[in-house]
């Protein structure tokens, strides 16, 4: 959350659009829906800058690439890739970078009105700002993307349509602000990967259906495994996997060829054998 922004001048009320060859879209005078403005793609705001104006709506923005000077009021501040801005329209500001050359690539919506979970402790005047994972901003891009979608369609579902948009935007904006979620995007696919291959101990081979799931390639799974345990997937899994029977073997009742059929073993003959190349010694060894 940034300090108020003291106005030490008047600014003006208006939508200042990018150059025509930037995408953007602004909402008919006929359209009732909740979303005034939608733009996406580069700037490059050392060449054209935006200057300060206040907005009629929220401004939310999210910032994927570039480290551009947002101008707040009298104040300035560098907004790194990969944070998501929320501006209410009381608080004017504004875009510019010291390098002439240099690009800014962002997504932004102007709302006409405040998100929900802000209006109990709402302070007049205040912006936020945080930053997003990974996989936030993948969420994000695809929101926005939908946005954009939904004003093509521009049927009598789309109002109700963008406002389940924002909604879903706002669940990233309290993930990004919560400090129970410390995950980067590496642990929380790993976390993910992990309880899939919880659920699936009665399969032998589960690892091609372990990508598809997560949609990364072989190549990518077996270094996200080894950056986190040292083992390639499939080994990984096999550990799981007799853990799990060593405990199932353990249990009241329980008999090598259930302890199999449970493991996805065909053969108790089969489940021996690796069981025993596993631990050095038989499953009967754990049985009570």
């Amino acid at each position: 959350m940034s300090d108020s922004a003291r106005n030490k001048k008047t600014y003006p009320t208006q939508l200042i659009l990018p150059p025509r060859e930037c995408p953007r879209w602004v909402r008919p005078q006929n359209d009732p829906g909740p979303l005034f403005y939608l733009s996406w793609g580069k700037r490059c705001f050392g060449k054209n800058p935006i200057s300060i104006s206040k907005h009629e709506g929220w401004s939310q923005l999210v910032i994927l690439k570039g480290n551009p000077t947002m101008h707040v009021a009298d104040q300035t501040h560098t907004i790194q890739a990969g944070k998501m801005l929320l501006i209410p329209p009381e608080v004017p500001y504004g875009w510019s970078d010291t390098d002439e050359t240099k690009q800014t690539e962002q997504l932004t919506w102007i709302w006409n009105s405040a998100p929900p979970f802000l209006l109990p402790n709402r302070k007049k005047g205040v912006w936020y700002s945080s930053p997003l994972t990974a996989s936030g901003i993948r969420q994000v891009v695809q929101l926005h993307l939908e946005s954009r979608k939904q004003i093509e369609i521009a049927d009598r579902w789309t109002a109700e349509a963008l406002q389940g948009i924002r909604k879903q935007l706002d669940v990233e904006w309290a993930r990004a602000q919560s400090s129970s979620l410390p995950h980067n995007d590496l642990d929380f696919r790993f976390e993910l990967a992990v309880r899939w291959m919880n659920q699936r101990m009665d399969e032998t081979m589960p690892i091609q259906q372990l990508q598809d799931y997560l949609q990364i390639s072989s190549a990518t799974l077996k270094r996200l495994f080894l950056l986190k345990t040292g083992k390639n997937p499939q080994k990984y899994f096999h550990e799981l996997k007799f853990k799990k029977a060593k405990i199932l073997l353990q249990s009241k009742g329980a008999s090598v060829k259930s302890v199999a059929i449970a493991m996805g073993y065909r053969h108790v003959n089969d489940f021996t054998r690796a069981f025993q190349r596993h631990y050095q010694s038989p499953p009967s060894t754990y049985l009570l």
